[in-house]
């Protein structure tokens, strides 16, 4: 991994990670972490050559304009680092799931860690499922470490399959002392076009609580609101999908979401990877 200067903290640091890919449907999850950078100022500390785990026809370089000249931008793994009020050092690793020779890229994500000594570990994803876009949206922790559970309230991983390098990560992560914790949040299946800073926001303040303070929202409720509006408009044309919002919203209200059971978010969160493997046959 590449670095970019030499990292001081005063703190042992909170890691906060997403990956686009297949443990993040909408790419909100990414979104976020990206969001924390912009608002944050973090500065980029590392990233990892892409020449060596990523397919260039498929995360396709970008031409872009930087400092008034036209330069060609390799998408990559990037680590950031920060400092927040009321957490201290941050590093805020966003990415792109590998195309190849993942063990390889696990190890130098781990080297990485190891090198910082962070206080926790914290990986965001991002999945479908049956819940209605005028809601909140459910979010479930796990965590593979047993002292972690009981400190936030996780719950053990259940799911059995193909994963994705988030699910790769939580396995080197959870046998190490650092803390790990997974957070989920479950969106509407049928609104997972396009960006969706509502998600967004839901993985914003779902670190808020996890860290207990308060992170920079700038204008993450208004373009909220104003993508439920927006889906609200698209569903209003369809009374076959509209008819299916209201029985979703129904259910919620009946089972008083965000407060239901995380067992059947858990449930709903193995079904949407189940669903995946079938895809994938």
């Amino acid at each position: 991994m590449r670095r970019h200067f030499e990292l001081v903290t005063e703190t042992a640091p909170t890691v906060i990670v997403a990956f686009q890919g297949w443990n993040d449907v909408s790419g909100a999850a990414l979104d976020a972490v990206d969001h924390l950078v912009t608002q944050t100022k973090a500065r980029l500390w590392a990233d990892i050559d892409p020449q060596d785990y990523y397919d260039f026809q498929v995360n396709q370089p970008r031409v872009d304009v930087v400092d008034g000249e036209r330069r060609i931008i390799w998408r990559t793994t990037e680590v950031h680092h920060a400092v927040m009020a009321g957490v201290g050092d941050v590093l805020l690793v966003k990415g792109i799931e590998p195309s190849f020779r993942w063990k390889a890229f696990l190890d130098e994500l781990l080297t990485m860690l190891d090198d910082v000594n962070p206080r926790r570990v914290v990986l965001c994803g991002v999945l479908d499922g049956e819940v209605a876009h005028t809601r909140p949206f459910p979010v479930a922790f796990t965590s593979p470490q047993p002292v972690t559970r009981a400190a936030h309230d996780a719950r053990t991983p259940t799911y059995i399959g193909p994963t994705g390098i988030v699910g790769v990560l939580v396995d080197a992560l959870g046998r190490t002392a650092y803390e790990t914790l997974s957070m989920w949040v479950t969106v509407p299946r049928y609104a997972l076009g396009g960006p969706q800073p509502k998600v967004s926001l839901t993985v914003v303040s779902a670190l808020e609580r996890l860290l207990e303070t308060p992170l920079p929202l700038a204008d993450l409720e208004e373009q909220a609101r104003a993508w439920e509006r927006g889906v609200s408009d698209l569903v209003a044309e369809d009374g076959e999908m509209a008819s299916y919002v209201d029985t979703l919203e129904n259910t919620v209200d009946v089972t008083e979401l965000p407060e239901a059971s995380g067992d059947a978010i858990a449930q709903e969160f193995e079904q949407f990877l189940r669903r995946r493997d079938d895809d994938q046959l």
